[in-house]
């Protein structure tokens, strides 16, 4: 299909580079594969982005940008469990990790 120039101009053509990054980041969405206690701090962050995908019609930049940000949310997110286990232990243990 080729787009007209209204399209262009009023951004409605999707650049096979938007949907390569769309493609990209939505991989480092999955959390199937993490821990439990990993996984359920990953998975709200893979379905708010399944979510925002599903409710916007246009692949946009924005939504790469949005998309983006939400993986470094997601990220810092399971860093700062992967902390705080590694210094205090995971909930439930008695005691900083390493400590006897």
């Amino acid at each position: 299909m080729v787009a007209t120039p209204e399209q262009v101009a009023a951004g409605r053509v999707c650049s096979d580079v938007i949907r390569a990054q769309l493609d990209e980041l939505r991989s480092f969405f999955a959390f199937a594969h993490l821990p439990p206690r990993l996984r359920s701090v990953s998975a709200p962050f893979g379905e708010l982005a399944l979510r925002l995908e599903e409710q916007t019609t246009l692949a946009s930049f924005e939504l790469v940008e949005a998309l983006r940000l939400l993986l470094l949310a997601k990220d810092a997110a399971v860093r700062a469990v992967l902390l705080s286990d590694r210094v205090c232990g995971p909930p439930g243990t008695p005691g900083p990790a390493g400590s006897a």
